[in-house]
């Protein structure tokens, strides 16, 4: 099968599911969607092991997550998942647990450990953006059973939106489906976003900092897609966004209404920003300059 490489859309990994071989090769041309790929790897630096691939994959049906040659079901109820950080955030650690046993242990070297340091704004998705098996461990139970998420990931990963499919839960009154041009994972900043009264998920000294985040910035980072189609763009919050946001919703932006589409830097992930009438919207993503010159097409109607 194919995988996506995390750490760059030039490359991808030819990756055997029962045995765990694998070869990194760059296609004639950067990957676009996730057309082909049955999910993503990653190659991390571990110390006394060199390079480990860890990977995030649909099989048979089934949601995999896997460490070198073993694997394991992802959001297994048998198995319990931790991921923390040490020597002040340039180790990472990623541990299995059974039974009350720990049955496999993973320390790799943090890959943004710069921009941790110098990015006032980097967070936790600056993290998990970096990291791939940030997202091995499940987001929490208020998203519902382990099940209910692995079967919910299976979905998704099932019925990725690439440019050319339709977005049939979006269809206007005429019943016709929406034709996507483009779809990204993205951290837009919602000016509105307000966290939920979780007092064990977000400890008070925590929601000072947001609090303080949110005020200097205006807004908080949402993760969530961005899908273009022919007349606007339409952010969708993640479900573990909605779980932990109050009153969360898409938001869409007519292509009317959109004046201006550019690029700017920002550590880590570039930002994109839309200047629509009297709002500016800022989208954080991997790959943020193709996507602006992307959109800036579809903007003078000369998408492909």
């Amino acid at each position: 099968m194919l995988l996506a490489d995390y750490s760059s859309q030039g490359y991808c990994f030819e990756f055997d599911p029962d045995t765990g071989a694998y070869s990194r090769i760059k296609p004639s041309l950067p990957r676009k969607d996730r057309a082909n790929f049955s999910g993503t790897a990653q190659l991390l630096r571990s110390l006394g092991e060199g390079k480990v691939l860890v990977a995030q994959y649909l099989s048979s049906g089934e949601a995999w997550f896997s460490i070198g040659a073993e694997k394991w079901k992802l959001f297994d109820e048998t198995v319990s998942v931790q991921h923390k950080e040490a020597w002040g955030g340039f180790l990472c650690e990623l541990s299995l647990h059974k039974d009350g046993k720990c049955i496999k242990k993973l320390r790799y070297l943090r890959r943004d450990w710069f921009m941790m340091i110098i990015d006032p704004t980097y967070d936790q998705m600056d993290f998990s953006l970096a990291h791939l098996p940030v997202d091995f461990v499940p987001p929490g139970l208020w998203l519902g059973s382990l099940q209910k998420q692995r079967e919910d990931l299976i979905k998704l990963w099932s019925r990725q939106y690439a440019p050319g499919q339709t977005l049939n839960s979006d269809a206007p009154s005429d019943g016709m489906p929406v034709k996507v041009l483009l779809s990204k994972v993205v951290n837009a900043l919602i000016s509105t976003a307000k966290e939920k009264e979780i007092p064990f998920l977000i400890p008070q000294m925590v929601k000072e900092t947001i609090d303080r985040f949110r005020k200097f910035y205006g807004g908080l980072w949402v993760g969530g897609r961005m899908v273009v189609t022919e007349a606007e763009i339409k952010f969708m919050p993640n479900a573990l966004n909605k779980a932990i946001h109050e009153s969360l919703e898409d938001l869409t932006i007519s292509k009317e209404s959109i004046s201006r589409i550019f690029w700017k830097f920002g550590f880590v992930t570039g930002i994109i920003i839309v200047n629509a009438q009297k709002e500016i919207f800022r989208f954080r993503c991997y790959g943020a300059k193709g996507v602006v010159t992307k959109m800036n097409q579809w903007l003078l109607n000369k998408t492909e």
